[in-house]
């Protein structure tokens, strides 16, 4: 189905994009500094403690590069660079609506499941860019997001201290599934830029080619 336009009421005034833009890349480079600090502290010390900073820490680097994806697409599409649907821009913004008992419209944060909204978010952002067939949902690096995920979500809600212990093993499904989701959003954005200059080559190549045609063709002046 066709996106409906955007009404005007939403589209992004040209002068906040920019500063948009740099909230999002300022977020992402906190984000991932941390990632880092995490990762040289457990090397450093191994032990319960840094272990679940660490698993910690890329969860909340992996939530914070998802939210900045769907806001990069929420501002091309407010700038009329891409197209989604209203449903779309709602998820995109994690932000629901309902009647008060006035009868008013009133906005809602949403609590979307982590992994539902990491598969939309990677699915519009790879779709913008036309590389859907780069996804991979079934491999070694998701799987490995979706273990440490419940290690996550143990660590996140305890019931003993057993639960608190955490393995090599699951350290290492951590490490992985960061690095899965950084590579996957960079090859989506790696793949846009190669088609594009494919494309460019191949304007370049037809340009001469009827530039040549149309020179040979011209028949000689009397």
């Amino acid at each position: 189905m066709d996106a409906p336009p955007l009404p005007r009421s939403v589209r992004l005034d040209p002068r906040r994009e920019q500063d948009q833009a740099e909230a999002n890349r300022r977020l992402i480079g906190v984000v991932v500094a941390d990632f880092d600090r995490a990762w040289n502290l457990l090397r450093a010390e191994r032990c319960d403690f840094t272990r679940r900073t660490f698993i910690r820490t890329t969860f909340a680097a992996i939530e914070a590069m998802v939210w900045e994806l769907k806001q990069s697409i929420v501002i091309d599409v407010q700038a009329g660079r891409t197209e989604c649907t209203h449903a779309e821009l709602a998820m995109l913004r994690e932000t629901g609506y309902a009647l008060d008992r006035s009868g008013r419209v009133q906005g809602e944060k949403l609590r979307l499941p982590f992994m539902s909204n990491l598969k939309f978010a990677l699915k519009t952002y790879a779709k913008r860019y036309r590389q859907t067939e780069l996804l991979d949902f079934g491999g070694p690096g998701f799987q490995a997001l979706d273990r440490s995920r419940q290690v996550r979500d143990r660590l996140t809600h305890p019931k003993s201290d057993e639960q608190l212990a955490v393995t090599d093993r699951e350290v290492e499904d951590a490490y992985e599934a960061f690095q899965w989701f950084f590579q996957t959003t960079n090859g989506i954005l790696k793949a846009e830029v190669a088609r594009l200059e494919a494309l460019h080559k191949q304007l370049k190549r037809e340009t001469a080619a009827a530039q040549a045609n149309k020179t040979t063709s011209t028949p000689p002046s009397p």
